[in-house]
């Protein structure tokens, strides 16, 4: 399924701390509603993941980041079960994000730490290092460890 065909305006923009806010919440929480059913609904469970993990971005979006942790760590479980890495390695990235937005920094560091190592040991997965890199630096900056 492509997000872009969703019958819910899940678009957003971004504020002056460079965070993600919904242009409208209530359409973003009746697609995450839509997306929940789908995933449900779906038997090929490498499609379900993949929904899981646009459930837990627009979940961080809307600040609901326990549910967001939550359905982006079984897009993660699925990934692995399947083992694509790619999936994988793209849903922990957001799974330290969303850490990030919890300010629960040493699971944040420790995610990012091991993405970086990932991308040192995978070759395939360096396509990615730059959203590794961003995000991993706008958390530090949030925590005030770099200027």
């Amino acid at each position: 399924m492509n997000i872009r065909d969703l019958p819910f305006n899940m678009s957003y923009r971004f504020n002056e701390q460079l965070r993600e806010v919904p242009i409208n919440p209530h359409q973003m929480k009746q697609g995450i509603i839509y997306l929940k059913k789908r995933a449900l609904e779906e038997e090929d469970e490498c499609a379900a993941a993949k929904t899981y993990g646009h459930i837990g971005v627009y979940e961080r979006i809307l600040g609901e980041l326990t549910s967001s942790e939550r359905h982006l760590l079984l897009a993660i479980y699925l990934y692995d079960r399947h083992a694509d890495t790619i999936g994988e390695f793209l849903n922990t990235i957001r799974l330290g994000h969303t850490y990030h937005w919890q300010e629960q920094w040493d699971k944040a560091n420790e995610t990012f730490q091991l993405l970086i190592e990932q991308l040192k040991a995978d070759e395939d997965l360096h396509i990615y290092e730059d959203f590794v890199y961003q995000y991993y630096g706008k958390c530090l900056l949030d925590q005030r460890i770099v200027s």
